[in-house]
């Protein structure tokens, strides 16, 4: 049986093999491939620039025996492609062509390709990973509130429609995108194996340097000028010094340039890994992670670092609330609460002690063997077609 996965995601082409610059590596098709024998992936697919191909390396495998890509590129308006025959006539025939939809959301090719399925009377799933809402109301341009209530509307109306809905929050996002199935799931993106408390349980240890760590993309939803902000606060300090460390791909020089216009050029690192065990040895050099989002849906990030004994400082955006305590949590833009809490922190061993553990148990929920359970269930169900019938 035939499965069609579609989302906005990158994914680059170079020596015969893909690539994904942040997740989505080989593995991440698993949890498709224990249900279903062959999978088309409808994304935006590019060839590597040549900086790129001199850091391959730190790039994940997206390739995969009976995975297939397609692509579905578009420019400028991503509306432009809701008026494009040529786009409009690859998606209606790449949904006639598969037995199962699964379309991820937030995600102008999801919208479409969820929208043609239900034309089609196909079988159709949606993984709804972030809002779209919260999303375009954050940026702080025109179009960004000019699209807000768009996206939200289409987003909404694919969602309730849909045969099954995986949420990765577990009230959040199924509250304003409600669908009255009984087969829907609350599972996380994240994809970890907590084995023993013994080497990894954090314990404070006092520095006169602290590093400080973030995932994301380098956009403006992740709230990446906020961390800046706040490091320049920090690094005010005449007896401490503070590294913001950050993991994620695109426009590193953006944030560099507004670090040197804060002065902590000399304080910041930006660079990528592949997913899995580079990430997590990566978290285990940090003293605290920060989540500054603008926006989210349940940061894979923050969960990594909590499964890392991790302390936590995030916004209340997206399932934020549903991972951190409240006391550890901003209004989203607040630079200098961001700043006080990591300060507060790090300078207390009984309140960086308790965090750790809090965050180490919280992240057992999110245990790979429990989530693998409950998507294989789901997929199943979507194979079967036993579904809100």
């Amino acid at each position: 049986m035939k499965l069609l996965w579609a989302h906005d995601h990158k994914f680059f082409y170079y020596n015969e093999n893909y690539y994904s610059k942040v997740q989505f590596s080989s593995d991440f098709w698993e949890r498709y491939l224990e249900v279903f024998e062959e999978i088309n992936v409808l994304s935006r697919l590019y060839n590597f620039d040549n900086e790129d191909i001199e850091n391959i390396n730190s790039f994940n495998i997206s390739s995969k025996k009976n995975v297939s890509f397609y692509s579905l590129n578009y420019s400028n308006s991503a509306f432009s492609m809701v008026k494009s025959r040529q786009y409009l006539k690859k998606v209606k025939y790449l949904v006639s062509q598969n037995d199962k939809i699964i379309v991820r959301m937030p995600s102008t090719i999801g919208l479409i390709v969820g929208r043609e399925a239900l034309k089609q009377n196909k079988d159709l799933a949606v993984e709804l990973v972030g809002d779209p809402w919260e999303a375009y109301t954050s940026l702080n341009s025109v179009k960004g509130k000019f699209y807000a209530p768009i996206i939200y509307i289409h987003t909404k109306l694919i969602v309730k429609k849909a045969k099954q809905v995986l949420y990765v929050t577990e009230k959040k996002l199924q509250n304003r995108y409600p669908n009255g199935g009984t087969n829907n799931i609350n599972a996380s993106n994240v994809n970890i194996e907590l084995t023993s408390d013994k080497g990894i349980r954090k314990k404070f240890t006092e520095k006169k340097c602290y590093k400080i760590g973030l995932i994301g993309f380098l956009s403006e939803y992740k709230g990446i000028d906020i961390a800046i902000k706040a490091l320049h606060i920090l690094n005010k300090s005449k007896n401490y010094k503070y590294i913001l460390s950050i993991l994620g791909t695109g426009d590193k020089e953006k944030y560099y340039k507004l670090a040197e216009q804060f002065g902590v050029i000399d304080y910041i690192e930006i660079k990528s890994l592949p997913a899995g065990y580079p990430v997590l040895k990566w978290l285990d050099t940090l003293d605290i992670y920060i989540q500054p989002s603008k926006t989210e849906g349940l940061p894979r990030g923050l969960i990594e670092a909590m499964s890392r004994s991790l302390p936590a400082v995030g916004t209340n955006a997206g399932g934020i609330p549903e991972l951190i305590e409240n006391k550890y949590l901003i209004n989203k833009g607040d630079y200098k609460n961001l700043s006080y809490l990591i300060r507060e922190i790090l300078s207390n061993s009984k309140l960086y002690n308790i965090a750790a553990t809090k965050n180490f148990e919280k992240a057992k929920e999110y245990d790979g063997s429990v989530l693998k359970k409950k998507r294989y269930e789901f997929y199943k169900k979507l194979r079967e077609g036993d579904i809100n019938e």
